[in-house]
Parts: structure tokens; C-alpha cells; sequence
């Protein structure tokens, strides 16, 4: 069972845009054991360092609002506050 879940539905946002079109991401409100809560960003973004998105990974959260992404990190003890997905892939940043 996983250390942390979702709770609610997301909080849409966008961010700067770029040449390339504009970022978008969800704050997630997530609840761990003992009843802690914390906020968790998913930030889709526009830029595409690698060029394509040959597995889809930036699509799919985009589709499913950043939840493949977010879900990733919710069997963590300290999930991220921020998680970054582009064409190359998923990564926790800082905010």
C-alpha cells in the first residue's frame, strides 16, 4: 500500500510561456499516513530539449492531469513538492 494518496481533484495552472508554447501543471493535494497533507506540483513543459515525445510520457500527463507522474512518487516517505515532466522523461525539481 502506498505511503501517500491523492485527495480531491487537481488545481489547473499555467506558467510562463515560451517559444514553444506554454507550460501547464496541477497542484495536487495528497494525504499520508497519520493524516498528514501536503501539495504536489506536476509541471508539463513545453519546451523540448529532446525534440519529440517518442514515449508519450508528456502526453499522457497531460491527459491524465499529472496523476502518472504524481503517482510515481507516492510509496515515497518524502514525496516531491515539484515534478517536472518533458519529452526526456520525469524528474523531481525544487520549487
Amino acid at each position: 500500500m502506498a505511503k501517500w494518496r491523492r485527495v480531491g481533484v487537481p488545481f489547473e495552472f499555467t506558467t510562463a510561456s515560451h517559444p514553444e508554447g506554454v507550460d501547464v501543471g496541477w497542484t495536487w493535494r495528497i494525504e499520508g499516513e497519520a493524516a498528514r497533507y501536503r501539495q504536489m506540483r506536476v509541471i508539463v513543459t513545453a519546451r523540448s530539449p529532446g525534440g519529440s515525445d517518442p514515449g508519450g510520457e508528456s502526453q499522457q500527463a497531460v491527459r491524465r492531469r499529472g496523476e502518472s507522474a504524481l503517482d510515481a512518487y507516492l510509496d515515497e516517505e518524502s514525496p516531491p513538492a515539484l515534478i517536472l515532466v518533458s519529452s526526456s522523461g520525469q524528474r523531481r525539481a525544487e520549487p
